[in-house]
Parts: structure tokens; sequence; C-alpha cells
């Protein structure tokens, strides 16, 4: 599952919290790319999304630290852009 729009807009349940949790563990900055969502004011995900990120989220310590810097780079881009759109 890799478009946010789709995760955002499932339906609140365990399946979707299998499916988050799959991603991140399959790519550790998902996390990093759901809470640029949130912050570009796409609103609050369901909460097995919330779970999935809580409880799979120490698992960007295992992402290399320059993947990191640069999904935040983008993330407080997207947000800055975002909000001179406002």
């Amino acid at each position: 599952m890799s478009d946010m729009s789709e995760i955002f807009d499932a339906t609140d349940g365990a399946e979707l919290g299998v499916r988050v949790r799959a991603d991140v563990q399959r790519d550790p900055l998902f996390v990093l790319r759901t809470a640029t969502v949130i912050a570009r004011g796409r609103g609050r995900p369901p909460s097995a999304v919330t779970r999935a990120c809580k409880e799979e989220g120490d698992l960007i310590a295992q992402a290399p630290p320059l993947a990191v810097r640069q999904e935040l780079e983008r993330a407080l881009n997207r947000i800055r852009v975002a909000q001179m759109h406002r």
C-alpha cells in the first residue's frame, strides 16, 4: 500500500493495521511520510494507522541516517509549501 490517500481513506480496523505494519516494516520511512501528510493538513488517519506507526516506529533506527535526513528535509519542504498556499 503506497498511496497515502488510500491509507487515510481506508476503513479502520485490524486489516488496515496489518497492512500499515507491513509497509513500515518494509520501509521505516513510511512513518515520516505519514506524519508529513498529517502536518500538511490531511487530518488524522484511522486509529489503526496511528497504532501501527507507534508500534513499528522504532524501526526507523534501522534506516540509513542519510535517508532519514533526506526524508525529513522533503517533509519540511512539503509542509512549508503547503503553508504558503493557505
